[in-house]
């Protein structure tokens, strides 16, 4: 399968429904490869994808991420089979751990140490299904995944450990908040065969400090959450970058704010670091109304026709 060069980072099914349904197939129109859609406690997102799956025909979907905690893998695989098949091949299997701050203060769980937790799931999905054991044939059509092959796996990664047990263990990773310089980074650790999807926040606003304004309110809980702060100082931030929900340094490395053109280009520099697919997660320049797709910002950077141009085919 091909991703596209750009995509869209939204979780469209807070949104309810039927506004889920009209905002994928209008990314779909505009020319989007992949619509990237971040896990909830409060919606199921692999039922989400199955919707938005029959509503769509050329749309790339992905998890980004779902949270492995509370989902054994024997039912994350069933999920990923049935989602491979029911859109003709058109599903990414993003997956990662979230953070510690999310795990055990909203879902009351014990975080454990993530790449060990990840290289074991990664396993168990990689293991054969006992089919035979089941009663059924492996060309069984209720289990066969449709259309060749099976989806990518990705795993949600900023660190070096985690970025090589994406080299030695799975399809690539989608990073998240990260400036180029870690997009080179990641590129020169994974090597040229592993898909490099990065998000990045784009806010059409002009006006520097309210632009830094909206964007900080957009970067949090972020620039409170170790793994991020960690790995900001890893490319040459410090603490005093970090409070008040971040520096104008770290804001402007992170989010790209300005006229179309200026966003283009920073969406460039993240191809020329590396990066095979950009996912843009737009940012409302009013505020108030966060939760809402600004469409005016993915209009203004659509491409004309971006499915199939990334450099790299993924089919298992």
């Amino acid at each position: 399968m091909q991703l596209g060069n750009l995509g869209v980072f939204f979780p469209v099914g807070q949104l309810g429904f039927e506004a889920a349904i009209a905002s994928a197939q209008r990314i779909e129109k505009l020319g989007y490869g992949t619509l990237w859609h971040s896990d909830s406690p409060v919606f199921d997102l692999p039922a989400t994808l199955a919707v938005l799956f029959q509503h769509t025909g050329r749309l790339n979907l992905a998890t980004a991420i779902l949270v492995v905690y509370g989902r054994p893998a024997f039912l994350v695989s069933a999920i990923e089979r049935a989602l491979w098949a029911m859109s003709g091949g058109r599903f990414v299997m993003g997956i990662g751990t979230s953070g510690r701050e999310f795990i055990e203060g909203v879902r009351n769980l014990e975080f454990q140490p993530p790449v060990k937790l990840l290289r074991e799931y990664l396993t168990e999905l990689q293991a054969v299904p006992d089919f035979e054991a089941l009663g059924m044939d492996a060309d069984d059509p209720r289990i066969a995944v449709g259309n060749g092959g099976a989806p990518p796996r990705l795993i949600g990664a900023i660190g070096p450990r985690m970025l090589n047990l994406v080299r030695d263990a799975c399809d690539g990773t989608l990073t998240y908040s990260m400036p180029p310089e870690h997009t080179r980074w990641a590129r020169n650790l994974l090597g040229g065969d592993k898909l490099l999807a990065v998000e990045l926040k784009v806010l059409l606003e002009r006006n520097p400090r309210r632009a830094r304004e909206i964007a900080r309110q957009a970067m949090f809980p972020h620039t409170e959450l170790s793994a991020f702060c960690n790995a900001w100082k890893r490319l040459g931030f410090s603490d005093c970058d970090f409070p008040g929900r971040g520096s104008d340094r770290l804001v402007d490395a992170v989010v790209a704010w300005g006229s179309p053109a200026q966003i283009e280009r920073r969406i460039q520099e993240y191809r020329d670091a590396g990066a095979d697919h950009v996912c843009l997660q737009p940012v409302f320049p009013d505020k108030s109304r966060f939760g809402k797709v600004h469409w005016e910002t993915l209009e203004s950077l659509a491409p004309l026709d971006d499915r199939g141009s990334n450099r790299k085919e993924f089919a298992k």
